[in-house]
């Protein structure tokens, strides 16, 4: 939507062959998407609309990844999209595009949906390393069950993404989360105390948000604007989740697994994407995280 264009490099990446279904209703930016992803090997599917897309998920055995547009014509927008077709296949994997930080939705039940996302205009190598990533992650919901049961520190032996001052902050967020889980755990569960870790994870996210957006400025990372504008989000989330907790609506378990999937998701996503503009630029990120 919007006029926004998909800027087209010359390039070479390592071959694909899953099968991806692209959901557009620009003709020009699905065209190109699609042939894009077809000269790296992969079989594309592609769609005007949710409705549309919808149909094709019903007719195919098996599609591997659903990249689609959040804003779209008719009676389903991508977020609703991916909701049904992920409840449907469970193993579909999903990368979402927007061209303005308005179309992301603040709902916190698709939150795993909003924490990886490109954004618009998207050059032709941004839209193969995402997909790339997406497909290379044989399975996060394994993931997130593996780092559910690690410490911290093998969490991050599993999703370090190779920048020290990120993969320092993730480690200490998967600290807090473990005190969270700690508490679910317990045989004398105590509200108050989880409320206390909570507050702890709102503060410590709003500080590791302020210093990996600093990380971006001095890589100067393409899709900066898009990405601080789901850190607001998810923090938004947060402080939901934290809300329903307080009113009885959610169980410590419920709240642990919550936390512990928004992180992986986000971590193997958008925060790995950055780690291939940070390279060489060691100086300028501690110059500018100092500078907070």
């Amino acid at each position: 939507m919007g006029g926004t264009k998909v800027v087209e490099l010359t390039g070479t990446t390592q071959k694909g062959k899953e099968r991806i279904l692209v959901v557009e209703d620009m003709p020009e930016i699905l065209k190109i998407a699609r042939l894009i992803l077809e000269r790296e090997g992969y079989q594309v599917f592609t769609a005007t609309d949710g409705d549309e897309a919808l149909k094709i998920l019903s007719k195919e055995d098996h599609i591997d990844l659903l990249f689609s547009d959040i804003v779209m014509p008719g009676n389903t927008n991508g977020y609703e999209l991916a909701e049904i077709a992920t409840a449907n296949t469970p193993h579909l994997k999903v990368l979402l595009t927007t061209g303005y930080a308005g179309g992301i939705t603040e709902d916190g039940t698709q939150g795993r949906f909003t924490s990886n996302m490109l954004d618009k205009p998207y050059l032709r190598e941004d839209l193969i390393r995402r997909v790339q990533l997406l497909l290379a992650n044989t399975s996060l919901e394994e993931q997130i069950q593996k780092v559910s049961n690690s410490t911290p520190t093998e969490a991050m032996g599993l999703l370090a993404i190779g920048v020290k001052a990120i993969d320092a902050d993730h480690e200490n967020l998967f600290g807090i989360l473990s005190k969270c889980k700690d508490i679910s755990k317990s045989d004398t569960q105590s509200d108050e105390l989880n409320l206390l870790v909570l507050d702890e994870l709102l503060d410590y996210v709003a500080y590791h948000f302020k210093r990996e957006e600093a990380v971006m400025v001095a890589c100067n990372y393409p899709s900066l604007d898009i990405h601080k504008h789901v850190h607001k989000v998810l923090a938004q989330q947060v402080a939901d989740k934290k809300e329903m907790f307080r009113q009885g609506n959610l169980s410590p378990t419920e709240l642990f697994e919550f936390l512990t999937g928004w992180l992986v998701h986000h971590i193997q996503g958008m925060d790995r994407d950055i780690a291939s503009f940070c390279e060489g630029n060691l100086e300028d990120i501690e110059r500018e995280i100092k500078g907070l």
